[in-house]
Order: C-alpha cells, then sequence, then structure tokens
C-alpha cells in the first residue's frame, strides 16, 4: 500500500489554508442559488418537466455549502481526479 505522502508528492493531493473570505463568498452564492430555487417553485411551480432542474439547483447550493466548509477550516485535503 502506497503512503499518503506519495500522493502528496505526485500532485495527486494538495492541502489548502483557511480563506474566509472565499468561504463566505461561497455561502452568499448558496443563499443567493436558494433563494433564486424557492423563487422559481413559487412562480412556476414543480412539474414532471423541471423537478430534476430543481434537484440540481438543491445539490449546487448544497455544493456551494460544503466547499465553504472547507474553506473555513484550517487545512483540507482535495483529492483531485487523475
Amino acid at each position: 500500500m502506497r503512503s499518503f505522502e506519495d500522493y502528496l508528492n505526485e500532485g495527486v493531493v494538495k492541502t489548502i489554508k483557511k480563506d474566509r473570505q472565499r468561504a463566505n463568498s461561497l455561502v452568499i452564492e448558496a443563499e443567493r442559488k436558494i433563494s433564486s430555487l424557492k423563487e422559481s417553485i413559487e412562480k412556476i411551480g414543480i412539474r414532471n418537466d423541471n423537478a430534476n432542474d430543481y434537484i440540481e439547483h438543491c445539490y449546487d447550493a448544497i455544493m456551494f455549502l460544503v466547499r465553504a466548509k472547507h474553506f473555513g477550516s484550517s487545512v483540507i485535503i482535495i483529492y483531485l481526479c487523475v
């Protein structure tokens, strides 16, 4: 089994530092997406032809919040696609 340091040295993973400004920006963007989603649901409603779009909007907002949590933490390891 390969050591974690091997993956760091090869660039498969990398570490990042806290970036509160980026984290705050991501939270604001998530809030904007959720607000936009609520407005769309109120105006258009949920139908069979748009339900998947709403799920995608929810997923995007959740991912913004997950990324914000990562940027708000001290050191995070991000796995990159190889």
